[in-house]
């Protein structure tokens, strides 16, 4: 049922030139890859997204992979996209491939031309569903596995920042030249913007504070400033895999050499954000917050400077995003007019002193 899904979808894609083959050629690359009889493929799902089309394909032994194709909207800097991703990845595999509960996702072979990735499933549930299973009052078995898992986020991501930056990943960028006017300038592009944002309580003295509040953190901040680690600046709840036992994280494309505090303060911001949502005590998510920072090894990294510093920036990068009213739909809005308020407020308790 679902390859004869997979043949109509591939075949309309085709047609409208989207897609670089068609579902019967796609199938006969890749079942050399697969080590597996072209017959004995099993289609589990398939995904359709705005840029890909991902299918899960399983083997007549059980293993399983994602084959994921990309639709052709700009070939060249895609194929220069994917190759960077597919390099990087199997660099951060190959780093973490002997530990047992700290994973990489493992890209297994790359058609650049056609634009197809092929990776290995990997177990685990992904985290942002996992930790939603703690809203109201979640049962204590279920508190345990969740706590355990942003433990081993927290420890993946101290393990992945003490490699030195000298080491030469593929398409890593030279570290960024971490100086206030380089934070003062990345933030003032989207403080500007939200003084532009009529639908927004935010005006330019408003902006002035939160320049000269992160200006005061940056002096405090002292020889840490400067320290410089691999930073993967998406590490979110929604790119780590949670299993029984590991975590497994995924997208190295935005992979860099940054302040450790920027993805620490990333994932700690995520967690931040689901204390407003209604179904979530507070407690519960003061103790999330706490079981990554005690993984990670760091309990009171919240309270330095830099973590500070970083911290804000995801603030209002998130605030510009969801206050773009105008782009989403009315239920939607009711939910992120009440989040851009709360938001709004924390940040002027903190800045506003």
């Amino acid at each position: 049922m679902l390859k004869a899904k997979a043949e109509r979808k591939f075949k309309k894609y085709f047609a409208q030139g989207l897609l670089a083959l068609p579902y019967g050629q796609l199938i006969e690359k890749i079942v050399p890859v697969l080590q597996a009889p072209k017959d004995s493929l099993e289609i589990r799902q398939i995904i359709d997204r705005p840029f890909s089309v991902i299918m899960e394909v399983v083997t007549d032994e059980g293993r399983s992979f994602f084959v994921k194709v990309y639709k052709l909207r700009n070939p060249e800097k895609q194929r220069a996209e994917l190759e960077r991703e597919f390099a990087v990845s199997r660099f951060w595999f190959d780093k973490f491939k002997d530990d047992p509960e700290h994973r990489v996702i493992e890209p297994i072979w790359l058609d650049v031309e056609n634009l197809i990735l092929i990776t290995r499933k990997s177990e685990g549930e992904n985290l942002l569903k996992l930790t939603g299973r703690l809203h109201l009052f979640p049962a204590k078995r279920v508190q345990q596995r969740v706590h355990r898992s942003l433990s081993q986020a927290g420890q993946w991501l101290k393990k992945f920042q003490s490699f030195s930056i000298v080491e030469e990943v593929p398409y890593v960028k030279p570290p960024v030249e971490l100086t206030f006017s380089f934070l003062q300038d990345y933030i003032l592009i989207r403080l500007q913007r939200m003084v532009q944002n009529p639908k927004l309580d935010f005006d330019e003295h408003f902006q002035q504070k939160i320049i000269d509040y992160l200006k005061s953190l940056w002096q405090k901040a002292g020889a840490q400033s400067e320290r410089l680690t691999f930073a993967h600046t998406d590490f979110s709840l929604s790119n780590i895999l949670a299993a029984e036992d590991k975590v497994t994280v995924l997208d190295f494309n935005k992979c860099e050499i940054n302040s450790p505090y920027k993805d620490l303060s990333r994932f700690y911001h995520q967690l931040y954000l689901l204390s407003f949502k209604p179904t979530f005590q507070k407690s519960v998510i003061e103790e999330m917050k706490a079981s990554f920072l005690q993984g990670y090894g760091a309990p009171l990294a919240k309270d330095h400077p830099m973590f500070q510093i970083f911290f804000i920036i995801h603030q209002v990068t998130h605030l510009g995003k969801i206050s773009r009213f105008w782009e989403r739909g009315l239920l939607e809005n009711v939910y992120n007019h009440y989040l851009v308020s709360r938001v709004l407020k924390d940040l002027k308790q903190t800045v506003l002193v």
